[in-house]
């Protein structure tokens, strides 16, 4: 049974859609309908119902300020502080209708003054930048002047920004956004060369040319076959809750003499973060064992601790287990337990951004330390060593023993503890096979997508083709749960982007097949010229749709698959691939697809226009330069350093390919009928 409630929230859906849609008479009409549903008396309402009136009250007020009817907003707002004084969304929302409204500029300084000591964050910033806006203005325009002891270039910078706008900004207010951009700028340049590391490491094997000729053939039959057009749907339809990233687990072997505990990876480290294991025996062997992985520095030296498998007590006179480490003099080390001290053993320099091989053996009987790099003896110690006993198994960050230290900044993958002595010898494919035979989560989670689609009897689809109109719903579907915070959002997209283009490089998965699925909105709108020599982007809240894009990686090389309506179809960016890298079926390489992941990047979080401009040709056209062609021209309007897209990104991999190339079919299948 529907109740006056359940018919609220669903007015107030209805609204929402239409605002973000740019439609604010629209919305503040349906806000007002359901509000008229609620009790009026907030000591009539329950919980729910009182919750219900604020949020509808706080959107019709965002409403009436875009609708410029002031007096309505701030009567909106006043309502919504009745049934919650502590809603600092309701004190910046009358502020901001009350510095429209002559004469009550210090009632609406009053306002902002208490949404600041209910808020944080950015929403702080916000509010200063309004409690700056009134200084200003009673200033009579001091504080668009900018202070004695500022940086003349600065100045003259922020002089002709001015000069450039209708509406003028205070010195603070765009002080502010200039350093947002710098910071913004670094933390992208910092990506963007672990990506360009990422594209330099080692990586082995071929993977397998059958699997990446029947997958490009299938792709290139099922992109020419048309879909039938459903209804649209609603966002719980699209939810598919089991999908995550995967970032690959520790596995423990058959142990004995061969592989006891092994984590395929890739493991990502940004310097920050590490991982941990709660303790297990076979990861700490009492007799010889052998402890090895593969290792990429990314960005620095210093002190840093790779691997971590260790027990000191407080007053340092017992020391046990085993480390992998980065010297601050920039050498890898080996340290291991013996007792009261730690024998360490040093090895060659480190290399930034290149994979390399660390071994360490321990024998025991032989009372001997062993340590290679790139399996090549550069260490030998006797020592009598010591086992942890008791604490857990940590990577990218030391001291097991209690809170993480020294954090790697780097990459991983391949870590394995084995049961005996390794010396020099090449023990890769006793790893590798150590991976699990049984199907991945990823594949798992795949293969419910035809069900779901036919079970929403395909609702949402549309596209230019099944494949389009398939992976579309997919790529929605899959990340519909992912961070939806712009920062949140960016730092997730870089991390699984980085994980894709390190997947290859993994034993355990070179033969596999990796699906990163993508779903972003620029909120901005896409238009190109009959010709196709101009791309206009129009930048604007509620304005554009959602995109998609689909990258696979078979072994060493990537298809990229992706589609935006006017713009290129799946087709389109099928062909051009196989014109720039016709020796590889069409497959391009590590480093095309880092360009336009880097590319993506920029399109959704650069503040830099001429550098969104550069993003939108290789996002959308990407390889348009493989053949002769008049390069299009691209017009940003309404560009602001202040917009919000989003986007996100869900990484499957440790596929099989005929598991990935069998859901490709069945989509396709039910996305035609």
């Amino acid at each position: 049974m529907v109740t006056t409630l359940d018919e609220a929230e669903r007015l107030k859906a209805e609204g929402n859609a239409s605002l973000k849609a740019g439609h604010s008479s629209e919305a503040l009409a349906l806000y007002q309908k359901a509000l008229s549903m609620l009790p009026s008396g907030k000591e009539q309402r329950g919980p729910e119902a009182l919750a219900l009136g604020v949020s509808l009250n706080l959107n019709a007020s965002l409403a009436s300020l875009r609708l410029e009817a002031w007096e309505q907003a701030e009567d909106l707002a006043t309502q919504a502080l009745r049934l919650n004084p502590k809603s600092s969304k309701a004190f910046y929302r009358r502020g901001l209708a009350r510095t429209r409204v002559p004469g009550i500029e210090a009632d609406a300084r009053r306002d902002f003054e208490n949404a600041l000591e209910l808020e944080g964050g950015e929403g702080a910033r916000l509010v200063r930048l309004e409690i700056e806006r009134l200084n200003a203005k009673e200033a009579g325009g001091a504080g668009f002047t900018p202070p004695p002891d500022a940086d003349s270039a600065a100045a003259n910078r922020y002089k002709a920004f001015n000069e450039s706008r209708e509406s003028k900004v205070t010195w603070v207010e765009w002080h502010a956004s200039q350093k947002q951009q710098a910071l913004a700028a670094e933390a992208a340049n910092a990506w963007r060369q672990r990506v360009l590391q990422a594209t330099k490491c080692v990586k082995e094997g071929q993977g397998s040319d059958a699997m990446r000729r029947t997958l490009s053939s299938q792709l290139d039959d099922m992109a020419k076959k048309a879909f039938r057009a459903r209804p649209s749907a609603t966002a719980h339809e699209l939810v598919l809750q089991q999908a995550s990233n995967s970032e690959e687990g520790f596995h423990l072997g058959p142990g004995r003499k061969g592989v006891c505990f092994v984590a395929h990876g890739p493991l990502l480290f940004d310097g920050k973060s590490s991982r941990d294991t709660p303790f297990e025996e076979l990861a700490n062997p009492t007799g010889a064992f052998t402890v090895e992985l593969w290792a990429a520095c990314n960005g620095t030296t210093g002190h840093q601790c790779l691997l971590s498998s260790r027990n000191q007590n407080a007053d340092g006179t017992s020391r046990a287990g085993y480390m992998f480490y980065v010297e601050p003099e920039g050498v890898w080390s080996f340290w291991v337990g013996a007792g009261k001290h730690w024998e360490k053993l040093y090895g060659s320099r480190v290399v930034l951004g290149r994979w390399t091989h660390l071994r360490g053996s321990v024998d025991p009987d032989a009372r001997e330390a062993y340590f290679y790099v790139d399996r090549r003896l550069v260490a030998k110690q006797g020592v009598d060593f010591l086992p942890n006993a008791k604490q857990v198994f940590r990577l990218g960050a030391g001291q097991s023993e209690g809170e993480p230290r020294f954090f790697f900044q780097g990459d991983l993958r391949d870590v394995c503890v084995l049961g005996r002595h390794v010396a020099d010898d090449d023990v890769s494919e006793e790893v590798a096979a150590s991976k699990s035979s049984q199907e991945s989560a990823a594949e798992q989670t795949l293969q419910q997508l035809p069900t779901l689609l036919r079970q929403g009897q395909g609702r949402g689809l549309e596209g230019g083709s099944a494949l389009s109109a398939a992976l579309s719903w997919s790529a929605a579907a899959i990340t519909s749960h992912r961070p939806s915070r712009s920062k949140a959002a960016e730092d997730e997209f870089r991390k699984t982007a980085l994980q894709l283009l390190e997947s290859g490089a993994s034993l355990g998965q070179m033969e596999g097949v990796s699906a990163l699925f993508l779903s972003f909105n620029l909120q901005a709108a896409l238009l190109a010229n009959d010709g196709g020599e101009e791309i206009r982007v129009s930048f604007g809240a509620g304005l554009g749709k959602q995109l998609w894009a689909v990258i696979l990686r078979c072994g060493p090389v990537y298809k990229i698959l992706q589609e935006a309506d006017g713009i290129c179809s799946l087709t389109e960016s099928l062909e051009r691939q196989a014109k720039l890298r016709p020796a590889l079926d069409g497959w391009v390489t590590q480093k095309d697809v880092a360009m336009w992941l880097t590319a993506l990047d920029s399109l959704a979080f650069s503040l830099d226009a001429s550098e969104v401009e550069d993003a939108v040709l290789t996002v959308f056209r990407f390889a348009y330069w493989a053949t002769p062609c008049v390069s299009p021209e691209v017009k940003l309007e309404n560009f602001s350093p202040n917009r919000s897209s989003k986007i996100s990104a869900v990484l499957a991999d440790n596929m099989h390919g005929q598991a990935l190339e069998k859901v490709f079919q069945e989509l396709v299948a039910e996305a035609s009928r």
